[in-house]
């Protein structure tokens, strides 16, 4: 009799699980086959494996209090959130509007009024003050607000601090707050900074070659590392470059790092540098980190590229939005091996993602709707697939599912799917396990099943799920016999 054990902890998608088309398989392939025994060859929505002791069904939302367009509340898609206040607040950016954001309630929204079309692309909190970032058709601004009353000059930063100056125009502004307390941001092809301490603005102190855009910038070791892409267009043919710069130097230091296609966000997590960037011969996109003057590839994925505002960091794990998916990419400590994993999936548009204030915020919208969620509950529907296992001429004679203890409305269906001597797929039915029936055990088995294969995979299924009441995986284990071992029995 053989054994085939699938325990966690559970390590996301198979390594193989974006082709070179850069979307997920979903037929018969040799590539499912690869892989640890505890990944998901095929994840249809999302699973939850950011807890190393189980897997669950991925993620849910709700929106925020009074987050959304009813009663004139959130009007537009998110761009991106700011840095907590003091007391805990932050601002999310869109269009012309912030809004201020305490616990889990947007409040009062805040407009940008200074002659028009304006479009918010960042905000920066430092001290008692937030400071956002916008164009304005050919030019851009800074506006000010004050935290503790939310009130806002919108021509801030063209007319009030020493240096005061309009920004480029039409152009995504990237900013964050230094680790010297000095607020850094991409100004088209240049990087400048607004001291709050000496109330002193320079829009432009660092440039870069012509044509050039910055699009996302992190602090780390006392210094800046600058994401640019040049020529500043959409195609993947640009050259992405990452820039060390000490803040003070009247230049970049050397060597710059080539990015080989293009460049999208940039973060720090736990003192290492990580990179989105797209891959240059197919339509795949790639997480990365720097090792000296390189960068090291880990994860590939499809849905879209990263950048300024679509990252977090939470759990250990970095979070960030490709297509309409919130992927993982992490592991909970460092003892348990890194996986890609389908975190969250929404079938509106994502707009910016925040871990500023606990529980990750997305934004979300549609041709007509939009709100601010917060990342919670879990989701119903979806399934998943196991890796396949490849057992020759066999009878799987059963299987035996471990598990958690069931709450009201826990529910998982499960099935094998099989094949024999090669290509025409069939699911079994195993049945369920569910808070009703299954009450008060932990584990159930599937027995006498006699299903003869070649090859095989788990099916997991949460139509039935419950938003409250997750179904928590710990272990599966399929016990079979090759057929020719009971013929000599017999």
């Amino acid at each position: 009799m053989w054994k085939v054990e699938l325990k966690a902890p559970f390590t996301g998608l198979i390594p193989s699980y974006y082709e070179t088309t850069g979307t997920p398989i979903s037929d018969y392939n040799s590539s499912i086959f690869y892989g640890a025994n505890s990944q998901f060859s095929i994840i249809n929505g999302s699973l939850n494996i950011l807890n190393p002791d189980f897997f669950t069904q991925g993620k849910s939302s709700a929106a925020l209090t009074n987050g959304t367009q009813v009663g004139d509340k959130v009007i537009t898609g998110v761009a991106h959130y700011s840095n907590p206040t003091a007391a805990g607040k932050i601002y999310a950016v869109g269009g012309n509007t912030v809004y201020p954001i305490t616990t889990l309630t947007v409040g009062t929204k805040i407009d940008i009024d200074n002659g028009g079309s304006e479009v918010a692309t960042a905000c920066v909190v430092a001290g008692a003050y937030a400071y956002v970032f916008y164009s304005k058709g050919a030019s851009g601004d800074i506006a000010k607000i004050t935290v503790s009353n939310d009130a806002i000059d919108p021509d801030w930063g063209s007319s009030t601090p020493t240096g005061a100056a309009a920004l480029a125009g039409s152009v995504n502004f990237p900013a964050i707050l230094g680790g010297d307390g000095i607020i850094y941001f991409g100004n088209g092809s240049s990087v400048g900074w607004y001291d709050p301490v000496t109330d002193e603005l320079n829009v432009a102190d660092l440039d870069f070659p012509t044509n050039s855009i910055v699009v996302d910038l992190v602090w780390e070791r006392d210094r800046l590392y600058i994401a640019v892409n040049n020529p500043n267009i959409s195609a993947v043919n640009t050259q992405g470059k990452i820039y060390t710069w000490d803040t003070y130097s009247e230049s970049w230091e050397e060597p710059v790092i080539e990015v080989g296609g293009k460049v999208g966000g940039i973060l720090s997590k736990n003192g290492t540098i990580f990179v989105f960037y797209d891959h240059i011969v197919d339509s795949r996109f790639n997480l990365g980190y720097v090792s000296g003057d390189t960068i090291v590839g880990v994860a590939v994925f499809s849905g879209s590229l990263p950048v300024f505002g679509d990252y977090c960091i939470w759990k250990n794990h970095i979070l960030f939005i490709a297509g309409n998916y919130i992927l993982s990419w992490g592991s909970s400590n460092s003892a348990i091996p890194v996986a890609l994993n389908q975190f969250y999936y929404n079938a509106d548009t994502l707009g910016s993602i925040t871990s500023a204030l606990s529980n990750p915020f997305v934004s979300l919208y549609t041709d007509t709707t939009y709100s601010i969620n917060q990342i919670t509950g879990y989701a119903t529907g979806g399934w998943a697939m196991s890796k396949w296992f490849e057992v020759g001429e066999s009878i799987i004679e059963k299987v035996i599912v471990y598990y958690r203890p069931l709450y009201t409305g826990a529910r998982i269906d499960l099935g094998v799917y099989y094949e024999k001597n090669g290509y025409t797929q069939t699911l079994y039915d195993l049945g369920q396990i569910d808070a009703t029936n299954d009450a008060n055990t932990y584990f159930k088995k599937f027995e006498r099943l006699n299903i003869k294969c070649s090859n095989f995979c788990l099916y997991y299924d949460f139509t039935n799920s419950n938003d409250s009441s997750p179904m928590r995986i710990t272990k599966v284990e399929i016990y079979g016999n090759e057929i020719q071992e009971q013929y000599k029995r017999t």
